[in-house]
């Protein structure tokens, strides 16, 4: 239980830190300055204000707002996309110079479906226009940005010269929306939309207008989400871990298979086989009475013994193992006719680890094989208490599924009087251990266990 409250703490730790990372450096980054904030979305900057004037631009080249011609004469209209005036040097065909004019026009209310009226006002003075360049040399773009700043009329300008004539390029100058809120209360809030123009030289390309980043309220809500499902995530853990996995059937009901554990050795098949008496396979770190079991991802040692027909071990034979998972080595045996290799499974299974040689003198094939269940302690230590809890039940010990492990610690201590108390307190430590615990499970936990629950069943028995 120690370990889900330092969980908790953490991930209440982790909150804060979130929360603390988005109001301080999240929000300041996304939020606008405080002159220029917009009416339409923070309505107490401009509750003491009237209605905001709103403006449209264009970047066009030259200082005249671009019309269209219709019967009652010629109307001001916003295109899609500006202009730019691009004109090359006569003497140097890598220079250009690059101009344009930034203008604004007042935007009139008008009822749904009916054309905006604008009202020319001019060119837009000390406004930025983010000009970037796009030179394509073959399969190569070369981006170059910068920042321009229109006169009293609106009017900008700039030189390019390339290194070497591009195959094609591309110049965009953009200019950003921009909200301006005076410092007297009384003046109207200016709301300036943004615009753009292109120019190239490149086939196929057309003005697409940039996508707006996602606002900062959008992350907000996601930190806000992420953190909710972990928190509910951590609580259904917790809640799942607090009873045994799996309930103890009724009289008469098979008992349910669980899932996702690691397959034991069916009944009746034996575990080695082969020529045993002339290729031992053996397992040094798994001793009596432990079953030939190892976990995941930890190296297992086999060591193979080689013997002649006579029972007389082999020197330097060479011999080959197969792992049992399409993997094959060959190793030579030592003076006493030995042969230690180590290996890692990393996928839970049963494998059967073959090994053979050849007989210098009648040329057969000897070969051998012992299998072994690569498992996850966590789940063998969960797996082993739930039958032990099976079996005491089908030896007239009823145990309630709803039990808590510490409950059936109390029945069990009262019902098997030939078990001393700290080994049942064993058994139900290490279940809790597994069942709850999120650190790794090592193999000396699991061996207590697997000790306890058998002296348990045999003193039940």
């Amino acid at each position: 239980m120690v370990t889900l409250n330092r969980l908790k703490t953490l991930l209440l730790g982790l909150a804060v830190i979130i929360i603390t990372f988005t109001v301080f450096i999240v929000l300041p980054t996304q939020l606008p300055p405080a002159k220029s904030i917009s009416c339409s979305k923070v309505i107490w900057a401009c509750s003491k204000r009237g209605a905001p004037i709103k403006y449209d631009t264009v970047i066009w080249d030259e200082p005249i707002w671009p019309v269209i011609e219709t019967p009652l004469g010629k109307i001001p209209v916003l295109p899609f996309s500006g202009k730019l005036l691009v004109e090359e040097d006569p003497d140097k065909k890598e220079k250009l110079t690059v101009s344009g004019y930034l203008m604004y026009a007042t935007v009139e209310d008008t009822e749904a479906g009916e054309m905006p009226v604008l009202s020319p006002k001019g060119g837009l003075p000390h406004r930025t226009i983010r000009f970037v360049v796009r030179s394509v040399y073959g399969e190569e773009s070369i981006v170059e940005e910068a920042e321009l700043t229109t006169d009293m009329d609106g009017f900008f300008s700039t030189d390019i010269e390339f290194e070497e004539t591009p195959d094609c390029y591309i110049i965009s100058a953009i200019y950003a929306d921009e909200t301006i809120v005076p410092q007297n209360p009384k003046s109207p809030v200016q709301i300036y939309f943004g615009c753009g123009a292109m120019f190239t030289t490149c086939e196929g390309v057309e003005w697409e207008e940039e996508e707006a980043g996602i606002p900062w309220w959008v992350w907000l809500i996601v930190a806000v989400v992420v953190l909710g499902l972990g928190y509910l995530c951590y609580w259904y853990i917790r809640r799942r871990r607090r009873r045994p996995t799996i309930k103890v059937p009724e009289e008469g009901m098979e008992a349910p298979v669980e899932e996702g554990l690691a397959p034991e050795v069916p009944e009746g098949e034996a575990g080695t086989g082969g020529d045993i008496m002339r290729i031992e396979v053996r397992f040094p770190q798994i001793e009596d009475p432990f079953p030939d079991a190892w976990g995941a991802g930890e190296p297992l040692t086999v060591l193979l013994r080689l013997k002649d027909r006579h029972g007389d071990v082999i020197p330097s034979q060479s011999g080959e193992i197969d792992w049992g998972d399409g993997e094959t080595v060959q190793g030579v045996a030592d003076g006493e006719g030995q042969i230690q290799l180590e290996y890692v499974y990393n996928i839970k299974g049963e494998y059967t680890i073959s090994a053979s040689y050849t007989d210098k003198d009648t040329g057969k094939r000897i070969s051998s094989w012992r299998k072994i269940r690569i498992v996850d302690y966590r789940e063998e230590m969960v797996r082993l208490f739930n039958e032990m809890l099976e079996t005491l039940n089908l030896r007239d010990i009823h145990i309630d599924p709803e039990m808590t492990a510490r409950e059936i610690e109390i029945l069990l201590a009262g019902r098997l009087e030939g078990v001393p108390g700290g080994t049942i307190r064993r058994i139900v430590a290490g279940f809790e251990e597994a069942n709850y615990s999120l650190h790794p499970v090592a193999r000396s936990s699991y061996e207590s266990m697997y000790l306890s629950i058998t002296e348990v069943l045999k003193n039940a028995g």
